[in-house]
């Protein structure tokens, strides 16, 4: 008796492109987790650490280091 072989469902990922036949995808809850962590970091952190700059510097900052953060995982 064949089985037939299917890729598993993953729950609400966001398909974000194909590379060598591999469908990459997200979860949507990096999105909530992407921007808790900037909201953190330029809201909070960077405002205490580095003061006197602009608002803008902030959430700059704050973008940047998260997505050097996140691309580790």
């Amino acid at each position: 008796m064949a089985t037939e072989r299917t890729e598993p469902k993953l729950r609400s990922a966001l398909r974000l492109m194909r590379i060598a036949g591999i469908q990459i995808t997200i979860d949507p809850s990096w999105f909530l987790i992407f921007l808790l962590i900037v909201f953190s970091l330029s809201a909070g952190y960077f405002p205490r650490a580095f003061p006197g700059q602009s608002v803008a510097a902030y959430w700059g900052a704050g973008v940047l280091a998260t997505l050097l953060f996140l691309r580790r995982f």
